[in-house]
């Protein structure tokens, strides 16, 4: 992904983000990033104490956080799924970003995740 394509995707994510998640800073939070992933917040707390998770974070207040910017590269770095799943819309009257998505966007997303170890 060239820089200029990676730095649009990272702004785009960034609008996205703040208006489904109302992320408004630099940095994004464990919640945050579970709510945006589809996992439990427990299972995030776990990957990232056991270095399995990609990003990398700092701490907050012995709290992990990560970069917005951070975060989306690592979103981005997998495109084919980031495209799926902008496809797929909430259904009526869910709005916590958490949408059902086809069989194929699922097989997809198990493929990146286990990709990267998740």
């Amino acid at each position: 992904m060239s820089p200029t394509v990676e730095a649009e995707g990272v702004e785009a994510l960034r609008h996205e983000w703040h208006r489904r998640y109302g992320i408004d800073g630099e940095f994004v939070s464990v919640p945050q990033m579970s709510r945006i992933l589809g996992i439990g917040e427990t299972t995030l707390y776990d990957y990232i104490r056991q270095g399995r998770f990609a990003v990398p974070s700092r701490m907050f207040n012995k709290s992990p956080r990560a970069t917005v910017a951070d975060f989306a590269r690592w979103f981005l770095s997998e495109a084919n799924v980031v495209l799926e799943r902008s496809r797929v819309r909430d259904p009526i009257g869910q709005t916590d970003g958490t949408a059902a998505m086809p069989p194929h966007v699922e097989a997809a997303v198990a493929k990146a995740m286990k990709k990267i170890s998740l």
